[in-house]
């Protein structure tokens, strides 16, 4: 044999290090796949095409490494009568024969260690080619996607909604002052669009999630300038015109619900806010949203004082929701 025992046994090793670091990377892309062609942008765009390149690379290194696997090639002999005998030292090789023969000239006439090395070559061979056909298949149906208008504007819109109703997401848009990227490229790119068709047909999978974030966030609020609505309305309830105008006319009359009091209450502040519809991680926007909208006398007590209150309470959101709500309907008896 042509390599000493040490060398094999630190291929074999070498080999099994590679395999370990390419199974954990597979995973990876398998579970990355689950999604990846509805997300219309996502953390890495181009994950595949880089995954493809870069083990299409490992194969090729380890598949051309010709001087290793021809150590272990029997030889063959020119034969002109049997022209079909392969010239190729990978097809030769005892290290990547699909088929290993049992004769005494075969993989057994070798140490134990070369056929461990072998098992240990098929297998990282054998996730090589299964990575590589996810990457080529996700490729393929990536750009089949981009040729289709109505399937990327489907995925555009399917993308939006869950980020308007996905608390954490929207939560960051709240950081997104919108008049200073009104004017950035990428929102022009959106102005310039035809359609959301052609915007979503040349943008998908070319935006990474801020960019996408900013792009919902100014179509959110510039659609709700078009109804009245302002930039806090509109990222709290969307372009919900008659929702937001019951907000506001529960607001405008909160302080009739409070006659001859100093403050209004922590309990109808927080019955307030559990009836504005608006998830928990925005709560306190919405108590700032009413500070800023309120045109009363009587002051409400302060945020800690309101969040305070929902920790000594043993009552539902539903609960509180439905006091305010009936609060107001006696609002409106009254004044009927």
């Amino acid at each position: 044999m042509s390599l000493s025992e040490f060398e094999v046994l630190s291929l074999t090793e070498n080999v099994r290090q590679w395999h370990s670091r390419m199974r954990k990377e597979s995973y990876n892309l398998a579970a990355f796949s689950e999604n990846w062609l509805e997300d219309f942008a996502t953390l890495n765009n181009k994950r595949f095409q880089e995954a493809f390149n870069l083990f299409s690379k490992v194969r090729s290194n380890i598949s051309n490494s010709c001087k290793l696997l021809k150590k272990f090639c029997r030889k063959v002999m020119k034969n002109p009568t049997n022209p079909n005998v392969s010239k190729s030292v990978t097809e030769r090789s005892m290290l990547s024969a699909h088929v290993v023969s049992r004769d005494i000239f075969g993989l057994k006439s070798y140490d134990e260690n070369v056929g461990i090395l072998y098992e240990e070559m098929k297998g990282f061979f054998h996730t090589l080619v299964l990575t590589l056909a996810l990457c080529h298949r996700m490729i393929h149906e990536e750009a089949f996607i981009k040729k289709d208008g109505d399937r990327c504007l489907e995925i555009y819109r399917k993308s939006r909604e869950k980020i308007l109703s996905s608390a954490r997401m929207l939560a960051r848009t709240f950081g997104i002052e919108i008049k200073k990227v009104s004017e950035s490229e990428l929102i022009e790119r959106r102005k310039k669009a035809k359609s959301s068709k052609e915007f979503a047909q040349k943008n998908y999978h070319r935006l990474n999630k801020d960019e996408y974030m900013t792009v919902i966030a100014y179509e959110v609020v510039s659609e709700g300038e078009k109804n009245g609505i302002t930039e806090m309305e509109a990222l709290l309830w969307g372009n919900n015109v008659e929702w937001v105008m019951k907000v506001r006319e529960a607001i405008s009359v909160i302080e009739n619900m409070v006659p001859g009091r100093k403050k209004i209450s922590g309990l109808l502040m927080l019955e307030f806010i559990k009836w504005g519809r608006v998830k928990k991680e925005h709560e306190h926007t919405l108590y700032n949203y009413f500070c800023q909208t309120y045109k009363g006398t009587t002051k409400p007590v302060g945020w800690t004082q309101v969040f305070n209150t929902q920790k000594d309470l043993n009552i539902s959101d539903e609960e509180l929701a439905a006091a305010f709500q009936k609060e107001l309907d006696s609002l409106n008896q009254n004044a009927a």
